[in-house]
């Protein structure tokens, strides 16, 4: 079922539909939320929260961008709202990495133990970014158009995030 397809189903509340949408796209979407959260539980929940409010919203999708991409606006958002939470904060600070609890490291997942844990210490802003452009491999328009950013900006944090990761990795480790 192609995206125009889909979303004229979505629009008429078929539900089987949306099964098809989650299977379609539900890992890509849960693998980004967990590197921008830092937590494969909240990852499930934002996830989650967007396919419903993908369900209860598909009137408003224009097609200006393919569905994939409108899913993961809306995703991004629900991380923005987690992220800003103040008590989410606090536990992201004080709760350790671990390479064992984690369910979605696996070899198709693409990143070992020492790459995830750079990301996860990136600054919020640098890593969306940083799993959009690499993880999901969406252009720099594509990611303009998602997070609402000018290009320039969206350069910037690419060139400041790839510096950083050569610092924690160091640089003969780095392979962009």
């Amino acid at each position: 079922m192609d995206d125009f397809t889909a979303m004229e189903q979505l629009r008429n509340g078929n539900t089987d539909c949306l099964k098809i949408v989650m299977d379609k796209y539900g890992d890509r979407l849960l693998r980004s939320a967990h590197l921008i959260v830092k937590d494969y539980g909240l990852a499930q929940d934002v996830v989650q929260e967007t396919f419903i409010q993908a369900f209860y919203k598909a009137y408003q999708y224009k097609g200006d961008a393919g569905l994939y991409t409108w899913l993961y606006s809306i995703l991004l958002n629900f991380c923005r709202q987690k992220l800003r939470k103040s008590w989410w904060k606090i536990f992201c600070s004080s709760v350790p990495l671990d390479e064992n609890t984690n369910p979605t490291h696996t070899p198709e997942y693409g990143s070992s133990f020492d790459i995830r844990a750079a990301l996860f210490s990136l600054p919020d802003t640098y890593r969306k970014v940083i799993v959009m452009f690499y993880y999901e491999g969406f252009s720099i328009k594509e990611i303009c158009s998602i997070t609402g950013d000018k290009e320039g900006t969206v350069k910037s944090r690419l060139s400041r995030c790839r510096n950083m990761l050569k610092d924690i990795l160091g640089e003969e480790d780095f392979n962009e």
